[in-house]
């Protein structure tokens, strides 16, 4: 669940500064503080900060001079449904086994 909605505000590709917020009253607050291009971008599930990147709607983070992905924080409801997905593979998995065993016990392998 989420509480807040945090944003980053861009201007000239770089994110200058990340707030919580509503859209449009971040968006005003970019664009009073660094021009009319600046704009804000909803960031709550990827951890960016000022002096990261933003180019074609990706996040990017320079370390050691190489510029990296920032990859988005899985939200509970996608973890959730990738653990799920991970048990019904251990359970077919388990069963396969235990069918391999049974045939096993009565000799048949």
């Amino acid at each position: 669940m989420i509480c807040h909605t945090v944003f980053a505000l861009i201007a000239n590709d770089e994110v200058k500064h990340v707030i919580v917020g509503e859209f449009y009253d971040c968006n005003e607050i970019a664009r009073l503080q660094y021009g009319q291009n600046a704009f804000a971008v909803e960031v709550t599930q990827i951890p960016t900060q000022a002096g990261d990147l933003f180019e074609n709607g990706i996040f990017y983070r320079m370390v050691d001079g190489v510029k990296q992905i920032i990859n988005p924080i899985p939200t509970a409801e996608q973890q959730c449904a990738d653990l799920e997905e991970k048990v019904s593979e251990l359970n077919e998995l388990l069963t396969i086994s235990q069918l391999a065993l049974v045939d096993m016990m009565k000799g048949d392998i």
